[in-house]
C-alpha cells in the first residue's frame, strides 16, 4: 500500500489540536488550519511519519 504522508487527530476532552500553517505562497493552503503531519521520508511507516511529524 502507497501512501506519501500522514495526518494525526489529537484529542484532549473536548479539544483537538491545530495549527496554522505558513502563509508562504509557495506551499500547499497556505495560511489554513490544519492537522499535525506531513509527508513520508524513505521507508517510514504512516505512525512514524505523524509522530516525527508531530
Amino acid at each position: 500500500m502507497l501512501f506519501s504522508g500522514a495526518k494525526i487527530a489529537l484529542l484532549c476532552d473536548d479539544l483537538i489540536l491545530i495549527y496554522q500553517r505558513d502563509d508562504k505562497p509557495n506551499i500547499p493552503w497556505p495560511g489554513l488550519w490544519d492537522l499535525p503531519g506531513g509527508g513520508r521520508e524513505d521507508d517510514e511507516t504512516p505512525l512514524q511519519t505523524a509522530v516525527r511529524e508531530t
